[in-house]
């Protein structure tokens, strides 16, 4: 509360940030949600290009373990998408490709899977 400028027993002046541990001021609220809407947009604008889409994918793939589950369905929630907005997509769909391509080529996956 301190570093929100605010005291203790003011906590109808803030919000909590879903399971984040975040807290954010009640004030700021209306600017933070257009803060995650701008960054909703860049994400799906940068995804129209694939070398941006092949990177967030190998990424996310790494990140959510692709080469222990072989499952990308995390990959894709993470990124905002499914599976049939890839599949109705041929440039993401290849690019999708190319990251899973990419993670059996990686020493970890030939680590999990030898």
């Amino acid at each position: 509360m301190k570093r929100f400028g605010l005291e203790p027993n003011e906590i109808d002046k803030i919000y909590k940030l879903g399971n984040t541990g975040g807290f954010y001021r009640r004030t700021d609220a209306e600017n933070l949600y257009a803060m995650f809407d701008r960054h909703d947009e860049e994400m799906q604008k940068a995804m129209q290009e694939p070398g941006f889409a092949f990177q967030a994918f190998d990424y996310e793939l790494a990140n959510h373990e692709y080469v222990i589950t072989h499952n990308p369905e995390d990959t894709l929630r993470a990124l905002g998408m499914s599976i049939e907005e890839v599949n109705s997509n041929p440039m993401l769909l290849e690019a999708l490709r190319k990251a899973i391509k990419a993670q059996h080529e990686s020493p970890f996956y030939k680590m999990w899977n030898e």
